[in-house]
């Protein structure tokens, strides 16, 4: 049969099909095929299919995370499968890469929308979101956070084996060792300064609790059908650490968008607001979330530095010069304790 040929894919599209068959079992048909437009780890490739439509994700290469490893990504789909936390439902892996090139793994593709995710404004200023209703977007916010409850009080084993981290403490090792694979010691120094600053102030607690932590934890890697969420996607950064870094995260970037905007759209539940609903749920105290959301702070400046040095190929004299979140950072590090 004639497909269509726009965009080329970057890999044979029979053998992809024969590929399928020796690791599910089942005849798939791909008729076409499209990449995704959005996703900043890896490339995602859509595939209208037969007998369903995949998504099929490829291990970039070089990529922006650390130690990049998409066995942790599976396993995490297959550990969530039969829990509450929705999420695709996983096909197929190929960690050799047979095919692609590059390892792989394969899910249905579920429907639904998923939320605008401009890289300064994410879902503040444009798209569908912001020009729903209030009540519409208070009812995502709280459906995204009631998930992300439900995911923390999961067991930590619920990742498998060797997961990321294991604590707070290993995560704060994996974000230095993550900023110093592509910048030297002592260039970046406001991100080595929050570093520091996290391991001196840690709550005593911190690494007490632990759970299963999305890592990516933004509102724009939920899939929504009208206001019910249909799954949680992108486990790239997904992690054993204290759960409470992973709603941080989530504010931090509601805030930032918020900022650049100009405004936040109505309706949004405030960020202490978001935080009790999230500690009635999952049973966890709130502690000192400034002291997470300097941790958030310090999770998107790392992660945005990578994306410098390893996509764009920025030089380590420019990055503090041309970063765009240090100044949050800075001013975040800077707030009198309390403030």
């Amino acid at each position: 049969m004639t497909r269509p040929r726009d965009p080329l894919p970057t890999f044979d599209v029979d053998a992809l099909q024969t590929r399928l068959c020796q690791l599910t079992g089942i005849d798939h048909q791909i008729l076409r095929w499209r990449r995704a437009g959005t996703g900043h780890a890896n490339t995602t490739w859509l595939l209208d299919a037969r007998p369903a439509d995949l998504v099929i994700k490829v291990q970039a290469t070089p990529s922006i995370v650390f130690q990049a490893a998409p066995e942790i990504e599976t396993r995490v789909l297959a550990g969530l499968a039969a829990r509450t936390v929705p999420v695709p439902r996983l096909l197929a892996a190929d960690p050799t890469g047979t095919v692609i090139g590059d390892p792989w793994f394969a899910m249905e593709l579920v429907r639904g929308t998923g939320l605008p995710d401009e890289p300064s404004t994410g879902y503040a200023q444009r798209g569908w979101f912001a020009q729903a209703t209030p009540q519409l977007r208070a009812t995502v916010w709280n459906a995204f956070v009631d998930i992300l409850a439900d995911l923390h009080r999961l067991p930590a084993a619920t990742f498998g084996p060797a997961p990321r981290g294991g604590s707070h403490g290993a995560m704060l090792e994996f974000w230095a060792a993550s900023l110093h694979d592509t910048m030297s010691p002592g260039v970046a120094k406001v991100q080595e300064r929050a570093l520091g600053w996290l391991r001196d102030n840690a709550p005593a607690d911190a690494d007490e609790t632990r759970g299963p932590c999305m890592g990516d934890a933004r509102l724009a890697n939920l899939i929504v059908d009208g206001e019910t969420p249909v799954a949680l996607v992108d486990w790239e950064l997904a992690h054993v650490g204290n759960p409470r870094g992973d709603l941080a995260y989530k504010l931090y970037l509601d805030d930032r968008y918020a900022r650049i905007a100009g405004a936040r759209p109505s309706g949004l539940p405030s960020a202490a607001r978001t935080w009790r609903r999230w500690a009635r749920r999952t049973g966890f105290t709130l502690g000192d979330t400034r002291y997470w959301e300097i941790y958030a702070a310090t999770f998107m400046a790392v992660t945005t530095t990578r994306a410098f040095r390893v996509i764009r190929g920025t030089a380590e004299a420019d990055i503090e010069r041309l970063h765009p979140s240090l100044p949050d950072l800075e001013r975040l590090l800077d707030a009198p304790r309390g403030g």
